[in-house]
């Protein structure tokens, strides 16, 4: 697939891992998907490690950062492209979101804000300048959907409909609860939602190209298998955490 080269309004344009322990991620990722790292040097956010395809010279899939407090829960974490980062974090306020961190320019490559929502989960909005975000999407190695899981499908569209202006194209209920998917404003698929017992969470799923090998890789590699393979929405799907506990899905698409 073509690098991408410009991102619609208010879709996931970058995925961050915040890990305890970045070298030990490193690792278990490179022999994941073969990812390879450099590091993003900055004075005023100190550095920043960035997940690339093929080598620390492959195309750019996702940022790595060191939790500031050990006892912080491992997580995945998205930035939404916004044309412009204070009238996006204002939206978020009047959805009933907080800011965390307001405006602020990352060097030449665009400005940045974080929020949560009213769950406490925490997303970013970006305002591109030189950097629109991740280089490959949907495709082996690289972020192919999001979901949030854990929270009221319903209730938590309310936040999202407004702060992010998404539609809600399809709502499904069955033994297992409840799943929604949205849209944004023209159309385009942008994350689900689903119903668990799990404490609420964002969950990415990422391209690969067998699921039960990269399942087994993973474990091989010091994560876990929790699900799968199995069919699902997107494909072929397995739930699995890396060693840290951080959840993520594998998705093999139908051809």
């Amino acid at each position: 697939m073509p690098e991408v080269v410009e991102y619609a309004w208010n879709t996931p344009s970058w995925v961050e891992l915040n890990s305890p322990d970045v070298e030990e991620s490193k690792r278990f990722y490179a022999e994941l998907f073969g990812w390879g790292t450099y590091v993003l040097a900055s004075d005023r956010l100190g550095d920043y490690e960035i997940f690339t395809q093929d080598g620390a010279d492959g195309p750019e899939v996702a940022g790595l950062l060191q939790l500031a407090d050990p006892v912080e829960r491992p997580s995945w974490m998205f930035f939404f492209q916004t044309p412009d980062i204070e009238t996006g974090l204002k939206r978020v306020t009047e959805a009933g979101g907080q800011v965390m961190l307001s405006g602020v320019d990352v060097g030449d490559l665009g400005r940045m804000g974080t929020a949560q929502d009213p769950y406490g989960l925490e997303f970013g909005l970006w305002q591109p300048y030189r950097h629109q975000g991740a280089a490959r999407i949907d495709e082996p190695g690289a972020l192919a959907w999001i979901e949030l899981a854990g929270a009221d499908p319903e209730e938590v569209s309310a936040f999202y409909v407004h702060a992010l202006d998404w539609r809600v194209s399809a709502l499904a209920r069955d033994g297992a609860g409840e799943r929604l998917e949205w849209t944004t404003d023209d159309g385009r698929p942008v994350a689900s939602a689903v119903s668990s017992e799990e404490d609420p969470h964002w969950l990415p799923y990422f391209g690969v190209s067998d699921c039960a090998s990269a399942a087994d890789r993973a474990e091989a590699a010091g994560g876990r298998i929790l699900s799968g393979p199995e069919d699902g929405a997107a494909g072929l799907i397995s739930l699995i955490t890396d060693p840290h506990g951080a959840r993520m899905v594998l998705v093999c698409r139908a051809p």
